[in-house]
C-alpha cells in the first residue's frame, strides 16, 4: 500500500488515520495487518521539495516520467493488468483481509 500526500497539514492528518486505526483495533493485538502509523515520519511532496504543489502537478509529473521510461498507462492496459492471475491473487488477499477487518462487508 501506498500512502502519497501531495500538500496540506500532514500532521493534523498523520494524527487522525493513527487515531483511527488505534480506535478500530480497540486495544486488541494486532492480528488483521493493521498498518502502523507513525505521523512524526510523515511528510507532503509540496514540504520535501519546497515548492507549492497541488495534485494535478503531480499527476502530470508523474505521467510525463512513465512515458520518458518508455511506459503508457491507458484504461484498457489497466483492465488487463487486473485481469491478470497475479493481480486478481493479491486482490483476493487483501480483500479476505478486509473482510475479516470489517465482517459487515460479507
Amino acid at each position: 500500500m501506498l500512502y502519497l500526500s501531495v500538500t496540506g497539514n500532514q500532521g493534523f492528518r498523520g494524527e487522525m488515520v493513527k487515531r483511527f486505526y488505534d480506535k478500530g483495533l480497540g486495544g486488541e493485538p494486532n492480528d488483521l495487518d493493521v498498518p502502523e502509523v507513525w505521523p512524526e515520519t510523515m511528510t507532503t511532496l509540496e514540504d520535501l521539495y519546497r515548492t507549492p504543489m497541488t495534485t494535478a502537478d503531480v499527476r502530470q509529473k508523474m505521467t510525463q516520467t512513465l512515458q520518458t521510461a518508455g511506459m503508457r498507462a491507458s484504461s484498457a492496459k489497466i483492465e488487463t493488468f487486473m485481469a491478470e492471475a497475479n493481480y486478481q491473487a493479491q486482490f483476493d488477499k487483501e480483500y479476505a483481509k478486509m473482510q475479516k477487518r470489517q465482517p459487515t462487508l460479507n
